[in-house]
This record gives structure tokens, sequence and C-alpha cells, in this order.
């Protein structure tokens, strides 16, 4: 058993716990980065668990208590859908927690039509660049938050796919296993930047994944090829169910 991934599995009740505990750490996370920096930048991901993670956010007492204003948002990928489209991660993530905060964030949505999909990906990719450091091409990444598929995959980055080796910092995906089958993702290199990195991986469907993860220190799935990538710096926040269907000794319950 990989002791890199199962040390860091943090084990909750159900959904709504782990997304409880994951919306107060990205809200903890903000607050602490701008005690010491002028602005923060944050990755949000979207999926059952990531959107219940910032409702969460949302009705969390420590949501008032964030200077917005120096809270630059991004996603770490995108359906190629209008930006009104209620299937988008940016449009769920408004109605979830943009909408309801005192003050506005900074937010840099992933384009859609109808820029075309290659050129929304190298607007995005200009993006990142007119907000990084001098001579780098992306910001820096204090936080990114990332569901995982019951296949392995993290963003718009799947198993066997060609974006899975893609080098830069932006890639666009033409033929999604998952509709809608165009997609704008960052890549793996680019998450593995994150200072902070959390895994969201909930219910029994996610669990016979979690634990190949776990039981493989060579597993190809994408997401955990980007734990090596990272560092094995990231915490995969679970629940009960996918705990049980993994197939990993309950001694590893946090």
């Amino acid at each position: 058993m990989s002791k890199q991934v199962a040390s860091r599995v943090v084990v909750l009740p159900d959904l709504e716990a782990a997304a409880e505990l994951a919306g107060a750490r990205l809200l903890d996370g903000i607050i602490a980065d701008l005690s010491t920096q002028d602005v923060t930048h944050v990755v949000l991901t979207g999926g059952t668990a990531g959107i219940r993670m910032l409702v969460r956010a949302a009705a969390n007492p420590l949501a008032a208590a964030v200077d917005w204003r120096r809270v630059h948002i991004w996603w770490g990928d995108e359906r190629y859908l209008a930006e009104n489209h209620p299937e988008r991660n940016s449009f769920q993530a408004h109605t979830a927690l943009l909408d309801h905060l005192p003050a506005p964030a900074h937010l840099h949505p992933i384009p859609g039509p109808p820029m075309a999909l290659e050129q929304a990906g190298v607007e995005f990719a200009r993006a990142l660049v007119a907000h990084a450091r001098v001579g780098d091409d992306l910001p820096r990444f204090d936080q990114v938050f990332l569901g995982v598929g019951p296949d392995g995959h993290v963003a718009s980055i799947f198993p066997g796919h060609a974006t899975l080796q893609a080098g830069g910092t932006v890639v666009v995906e033409a033929n999604s296993p998952k509709p809608p089958a165009e997609r704008v993702s960052l890549t793996l290199g680019a998450l593995a930047t994150a200072k902070r990195l959390t895994f969201l991986i909930a219910g029994a469907d996610k669990g016979p994944v979690l634990g190949e993860i776990a039981a493989d220190t060579d597993c190809a799935l994408p997401a955990a090829v980007l734990d090596r990538l990272s560092g094995h710096h990231g915490a995969w926040l679970t629940d009960q169910p996918a705990m049980q269907a993994s197939g990993l000794p309950g001694a590893l319950e946090r």
C-alpha cells in the first residue's frame, strides 16, 4: 500500500461532512494567506463535491471575515459551454458561493463559445500569464481543489488521453469520455504548482479508484500522477461510503 497517499486520507461520515471540512479549509487558507501577502490565488473545481464545498463555505461565518477584494479565483477546468450555461463550473460556483459574497472577488472564468475551443485555451493561458510574476507563466496558486472521478480523472485530464502528458499550462480536450466532449483544462503540471492541494473523493462509486491509487505507488491514473508531481503534499478528503468501498483498512481513518 502507498503510505504516501494513505497517510493523508481524511475520512468524514458523508459527503456533506466532507464538503463542510473542504469549505472550511478553503476559507481558513484564504484568511491565513492574506495575513502574510497582498493577494491570494485559489483554483476551484466543479462536480457534486466541489459545488457542495462552495455551498458549505457560503454558509460558514468565516466567509464574512474574508477580504474577497484580495482574492483571485480560477477554475481547474471548464466545460466548453456558453458562459451562462447552468452546467458550467463557473456558473454553478456563482449560485453556490460567489453571488453571496460580501464583496466581489477577482474572477477569472475560462472562456466559452462563441470563441473557438482552441482560442479559449489560448486566452485562458494569456490570463494566467497576465497575473503571474515576471518571467512566470502562472500565478502562484495558494490553494487548488479538485474532484476525482470514478475513472481517476482530475480537472479534464482523463486516463489514456494525450492531455495526461501535455506540457505548458493549459490544454484543450475535444473528445472527453464524459459529456460535454469539449473542455478546457489546466495541465497536471500547472495544478502541481499549488502550495496546497486538496482532492475531494466522496461516494461509494469513488471507493475503488481511491483504493487503486492508495495501493499502487506507480498508479498511472491522472489523480495519482498529479499527487506525485506535487511532491505528495496533497490532502485527500473522503467519506465513509468511499472508504468502505475502497478496500483500504479502517485504520487509515483520521
